[in-house]
């Protein structure tokens, strides 16, 4: 079986959460290039962004179902993007128990990861990733599928007081570099 790899990441500056994925999809010989960030809203109290490493078809999955739970949410039950995040958790959790893996096993690779960008009214913005079924909030930079060439390349630029377009002038160089060198 083919390793595919892809690389995402988000970034939390000053005016906000950017996110950026590359758009290859390769496997059984074939190679397309489709979009990999998918979203939620705005709605007026809440917005979540997405994207994904590892298996396309049950990454996608999973957000799709993220996405249609979020949709359904009383938007008054949302008093912060940690309570977006705990959603995602709870249905990312059970997706990966129903088709991955009733154990996760901390000693394997996550066969998926999603990246969440969450926007609440109540207190902004936040970055989450999951790794085999729970969330862990990243307080400056996320980055998954190749993320040790990702931390290799954003470390050192990085600052959390950049802009939106410092940031995307970053990630530019990230998605480029990494379509470059990492298969």
């Amino acid at each position: 079986r083919e390793k595919r790899m892809t690389i995402a990441a988000g970034f939390c500056v000053e005016d906000g959460i950017l996110m950026c994925a590359d758009r290859e999809y390769s496997g059984i010989g074939i190679t397309t290039y489709e979009r990999k960030i998918f979203r939620l809203g705005p709605m007026e109290d809440f917005a979540a962004l997405f994207s994904f490493s590892g298996n396309a078809e049950l990454g996608i999955a999973a957000i799709q179902k993220c996405l249609q739970h979020l949709s359904t949410l009383d938007a008054t039950t949302i008093t912060g993007h940690r309570d977006i995040s705990l959603a995602v958790e709870n249905v990312v959790n059970r997706e990966y128990r129903k088709h991955v893996s009733l154990v996760p096993d901390p000693t394997a690779q996550s066969a998926y990861c999603i990246l969440l960008a969450a926007w609440s009214r109540h207190n902004g913005c936040g970055l989450y990733a999951t790794w085999q079924g729970s969330i862990r909030q990243h307080r400056t930079y996320g980055c998954i599928g190749a993320d040790w060439f990702g931390h290799y390349l954003i470390s050192p630029m990085f600052d959390p007081s950049m802009t939106i377009e410092d940031a995307r002038a970053l990630a530019t160089y990230l998605v480029a570099k990494a379509r470059q060198r990492v298969e």
